[in-house]
């Protein structure tokens, strides 16, 4: 019984050294000496994602609103109609005020 304690003791320290040969491989400019722990990434990933997202969004709306702005410098008739909205939404929002 004592035995078998000791057996799973030094077996888990084999692993442990295979795993930190590994990681010492992996990420080789760390010192031999010193323990390697890796965690997960998951907070990391998340904002990382929604940085990117967020990112994407701001990027289509720039082009949206670069078109809309280069066709109502182009086009007279979409000029008229882009202030005629324009004016009633400045209205309006005089009007919340």
């Amino acid at each position: 019984m004592k035995w078998n304690k000791y057996m799973e003791a030094v077996s888990e320290q084999k692993e442990f050294e295979k795993n930190q040969e590994k990681l010492h491989e992996k990420y080789e400019d760390i010192e031999d000496e010193k323990v390697i722990v890796e965690t997960s990434n998951s907070y990391k990933f998340t904002v990382n994602l929604i940085k990117n997202i967020t990112k994407g969004i701001a990027g289509i709306m720039s082009i949206i609103l670069s078109t809309i702005g280069i066709l109502t410098l182009i086009y007279p008739n979409i000029r008229y109609e882009f202030f005629k909205v324009l004016n009633q939404i400045l209205l309006e929002v005089k009007n919340m005020l």
